[in-house]
């Protein structure tokens, strides 16, 4: 029973990454509650959390639960830290339902702060050619002056545009400009 336990809580994530590579959309769905997930993400196991949070990603009330605790939602205090691990556990979840997350994502990103554009890019990034609708709104970030921002732009670019055989002239630009940006190449050198 243990054994069979621990295999459905991993099916998900094995769907996921089996679709991944073989280049195709995993469009399964989970067969728990939206409750028992939402439990399940917080239990201190890895393992569980990072199932349930891959689960809760294949419907739209499961990610409403993942934004809830996102890596998008910073502390109102810099000394407050939040959850960190719950809140890199949810964007697994977020990651996992590609497209279905964009609206909300690309909704937040032309407002959010330097470090929240980063989290946000680097979690487009992760979605790499899922994210190709984001291209138009990242871009510009290829020239913010945050360094951070910068620097995850170009690697999200990078990700997302991968398996494209054109590229729209402003990626192209970007690329370009980054090459001549000795900040992000020190920055990432010494990071």
């Amino acid at each position: 029973l243990h054994l069979s336990i621990r295999r459905q809580r991993q099916m998900c994530i094995r769907d996921s990454i089996w679709s991944w590579h073989l280049g195709t959309t995993d469009t399964s769905k989970t067969r728990r509650t939206v409750d028992d997930l939402s439990t399940a993400l917080v239990s201190p196991d890895d393992e569980t959390a990072i199932g349930s949070a891959y689960e809760l990603g294949t419907t739209s009330a499961g990610l409403d639960v993942l934004f809830g605790h996102s890596l998008l939602n910073a502390p109102a205090r810099p000394e407050d830290t939040g959850d960190l691990h719950l809140r890199a556990i949810a964007a697994y979840g977020i990651v996992r339902a590609g497209e279905a997350a964009l609206p909300m994502l690309l909704s937040q990103i032309e407002n959010a702060d330097a470090d929240q554009q980063v989290r946000i890019v680097d979690l487009l990034g992760d979605m790499a050619t899922k994210a190709a609708d984001a291209l138009a709104a990242i871009t510009p970030l290829a020239a913010s002056p945050h360094i951070s921002v910068r620097r995850a732009t170009i690697e999200a670019l990078g990700m997302i545009t991968q398996q494209q055989k054109t590229l729209d002239a402003a990626v192209i630009d970007a690329f370009t400009q980054a090459l001549g940006d000795h900040c992000l190449l020190y920055t990432s050198d010494a990071a």
